[in-house]
């Protein structure tokens, strides 16, 4: 598979999450210009999709201090979730 460009890459996860969870409400904040955690899930699909908060991010090294800076600096109630996805576009749960 050719590589994909890295804005087009944080698509992929969103596009995956909606496949699976087809009837799950999520809200997701990828787009150019978009701050705040990547992926929101409503209050009542949590316990089906196993996380309240995701976060986008490509499966390196500085992808995962990214990661970290942001959850951070959130400050958020409950655990971020990430996300992570490969040059070929494979997405994760987590960092391998």
């Amino acid at each position: 598979m050719e590589q994909l460009h890295l804005a087009t890459m944080h698509m992929v996860p969103s596009r995956t999450f909606c496949e699976i969870y087809t009837e799950a409400k999520f809200v997701f904040r990828v787009g150019r210009g978009q701050t705040g955690v990547d992926v929101e899930v409503e209050q009542r699909w949590i316990d089906a999709v196993g996380f309240r908060y995701g976060e986008i991010k490509p499966l390196t090294a500085s992808g995962r201090s990214s990661f970290n800076r942001r959850v951070q600096n959130w400050e958020l109630a409950e655990p971020v979730q990430p996300i992570t996805y490969d040059p070929a576009g494979n997405v994760f749960l987590g960092f391998h």
